[in-house]
């Protein structure tokens, strides 16, 4: 894993620490701007997963 992946994971985990602070003081819809963020994170992450070893079988 490069530099860059890693950096991706440490900011999706921190941002969904920041997501459930959010909910948890009734922040419905800045959570689900950071959701969102993270989704689009993860599909970068799929993405370069895919490019480098192939489509995964589900």
């Amino acid at each position: 894993m490069t530099k860059s992946e890693y950096n991706r994971i440490d900011y999706i985990e921190e941002a969904m620490g920041n997501a459930f602070e959010l909910l948890e003081t009734g922040r419905v819809a800045a959570a689900k701007e950071i959701v969102h963020s993270i989704n689009l994170q993860l599909r970068v992450l799929r993405r370069i997963g895919e490019k480098r070893y192939g489509e995964v079988d589900k």
